[in-house]
């Protein structure tokens, strides 16, 4: 392979971030087990954004749940009405069943000594009926809702939800495909994490002020349903190199990029070849 030319260049990738946070109350149950309860008799129920839950971590997708105080209150279980059990289903509250190897007939041909076949008394079972294995007989089993308990604690739940909502843009001159960048690292040139941010003005190459003016204006008119906690920015210089070569009767031309060294060459004529740089 012939080297011909090696233009190295830079390209810029410029984040936007946007830490929003979405509340919603519905009412919930959990089985008592005769844990603290906090009643409508220790005060008002805060409103929503009134309650403390913070995030665990910034500038990350996640959910958080919590209690609203002063919302809980003591129940007899409405599945079991307060007995701590229900009706087996397997058995539908008889405590046995049919059994499967005489079908319940109580009885199963044999043969005798004789090699004749007769009736005789199944061995599995008494009377034709086994005991269900799922309630051993009871007839009943534990409350799956209250878990035995017989009793329920209600109160209001908050589900936290926390987004990072995310754009970019990428300056890049040669015709190495945008997306590339994203994914590879570079030297910070810039970073603001605040409340809000204002966009970058007076930075030598315009396109940045620009895209950052214009994706900041987006995120400030979206997210409206949402809380919007804070804000970061930042802008990344990544190196790029485009080399022209020549192999054969071939005239072409890959890139280098990234910190990493990485190759896009989507039409280089030895794909299993590998040049390191």
């Amino acid at each position: 392979m012939d080297i011909k030319k090696m233009t190295t260049a830079g390209a810029l990738h410029y984040v936007l971030e946007t830490f929003t946070e979405h509340r919603e109350i519905k009412c919930v149950f959990e089985p008592y087990k005769n844990q603290p309860v906090d009643g409508p008799n220790a005060g008002p129920a805060p409103a929503p954004w009134t309650v403390t839950c913070n995030p665990d971590s910034e500038f990350k997708d996640h959910v958080k749940k919590v209690e609203v105080p002063h919302t809980a209150v003591v129940k007899n279980c409405f599945h079991c009405k307060g007995k701590g059990h229900v009706k087996c289903k397997n058995c539908k509250g008889d405590g046995d069943k049919s059994c499967d190897s005489c079908n319940g007939t109580g009885s199963v041909n044999v043969m005798n000594a004789e090699g004749q076949p007769e009736d005789s008394v199944c061995p599995h079972c008494t009377g034709g009926k086994v005991k269900c294995s799922t309630c051993g007989g009871d007839g009943k089993v534990k409350c799956p809702v209250c878990d035995g308990h017989k009793n329920l604690k209600q109160f209001i739940q908050m589900t936290c939800a926390f987004k990072n909502e995310k754009d970019d843009f990428v300056h890049e001159k040669s015709d190495l495909p945008d997306h590339l960048i994203k994914d590879v690292k570079g030297e910070l040139v810039f970073e603001q994490v605040v409340p809000q941010v204002n966009p970058i003005t007076g930075y030598s190459v315009d396109d940045i002020n620009k895209n950052s003016a214009r994706l900041i204006e987006k995120h400030r008119g979206s997210y409206n349903d949402k809380r919007k906690l804070k804000q970061r920015h930042q802008l990344r210089a990544v190196p790029v190199s485009e080399i022209e070569y020549h192999w054969k009767d071939v005239k072409d031309r890959y890139w280098v990029y990234g910190k990493e060294h990485k190759v896009h060459a989507p039409t280089y004529p030895q794909q299993s070849c590998c040049t390191v740089l």
